[in-house]
């Protein structure tokens, strides 16, 4: 099938950029996206697979096929299983009980995915020759929402990106599992406990930026960090960000922690400890550093969502720059 892709196609939605669009656009599209109408009980060639590429460098791959920005045209897979909907549901409960217990979880009142019946069936599982997992959601809107997990490791892309088609989150990074390590965009590490919470975060910041930044942090992010990181309402605290966004830190969840608003902002510890390091990344990058490295390690008293420290680190060409533990003050 000719298809001539029209990059102007969601402009008239203005949900398209959120991935807890109740409908999908699956019906909104209809001779939108390409000059073919999209059929409700149909697949486009190639439909949500932006890169068949795992992208990712610890996890083993095929050479990637050829890509379009949006979607893929043609496609080698490699998978030996592939389950949607219930299906992949109960495929994970009976073969891997604990990734279930997790995405099965994203779909509660209030979690990521809302609308349970909807999302349910949009979920996509493979399996993979070399043993790992592709779990994704089937639709335009949740496109970025895609993980790779083979054993502990789990891989994927954050979202919310300026540089990105879809600046849609990657929402199963916004409801870590526990007892992972998770490599995300290729530079990014963090480590979850058994309570799923983040508890090491580590970004290589050898090269600046860019304009490749994050998007301004959307509503459902603030809620799911009061909902279910022990925050408090957004007229006193912050979704702060753990590592920083104007220095390529992600906006899902898995790096934010409540964190109280004067604290955090403008003149405030946080903000002042990050400036400090801003300096020296600024510096090391202008001299060409080979390694500048920024870590976080998040410490919590007991079974609390909310951390009560964090030790701060910034690393060049292995010298500690920054090493301070701060006190996270809880807003009143």
């Amino acid at each position: 099938m000719s298809m001539e892709f029209k990059p102007d196609a969601f402009k008239d939605f203005p949900d398209w950029k959120t991935s807890n669009n109740q409908d999908g656009l699956l019906g909104q599209l209809k001779g939108k996206i390409f000059d073919e109408p999209v059929l409700p009980d149909s697949k486009l060639e190639g439909d949500l697979f932006k890169d068949a590429e795992l992208k990712l460098k610890d996890v083993p791959t095929a050479e990637p096929s050829s890509t379009s920005d949006l979607f893929t045209t043609e496609m080698e897979l490699d998978a030996t299983k592939h389950l949607e909907g219930q299906e992949a549901l109960d495929w994970l409960k009976e073969n891997h009980p604990n990734v279930y217990d997790n995405i099965n979880g994203t779909f509660d009142d209030g979690r990521c995915f809302q609308n349970r019946d909807y999302w349910k069936d949009k979920l996509v599982c493979e399996e993979k020759k070399d043993g790992s997992m592709e779990i994704y959601m089937d639709d335009p809107s949740a496109e970025n929402s895609r993980i790779t997990i083979k054993g502990d490791l789990v891989c994927g892309d954050s979202g919310c990106s300026k540089g990105k088609f879809s600046q849609a989150p990657n929402m199963f990074l916004d409801d870590p599992m526990p007892n992972k390590a998770y490599n995300v965009d290729r530079t990014t590490t963090f480590e979850t406990d058994g309570l799923g919470r983040t508890v090491l975060a580590e970004q290589d910041r050898t090269n600046p930026v860019g304009d490749n930044g994050k998007e301004q942090l959307d509503k459902d992010r603030r809620i799911l960090v009061d909902k279910f990181k022990d925050g408090l309402d957004s007229s006193k605290e912050d979704a702060g960000h753990i590592l920083q966004k104007n220095q390529g830190g992600i906006d899902e969840v898995i790096n934010l922690v409540p964190m109280d608003k004067e604290w955090q902002r403008s003149g405030g510890e946080w903000r002042n400890l990050e400036s400090r390091e801003e300096s020296v990344i600024k510096d090391a990058q202008d001299n060409g550093a080979k390694e500048i490295t920024s870590r976080r390690e998040i410490i919590y008293d007991g079974d609390s969502k909310r951390p009560s420290k964090i030790k701060f680190e910034t690393i060049v060409d292995g010298e500690v720059k920054i090493s301070e533990v701060v006190d996270c003050p809880k807003s009143k």
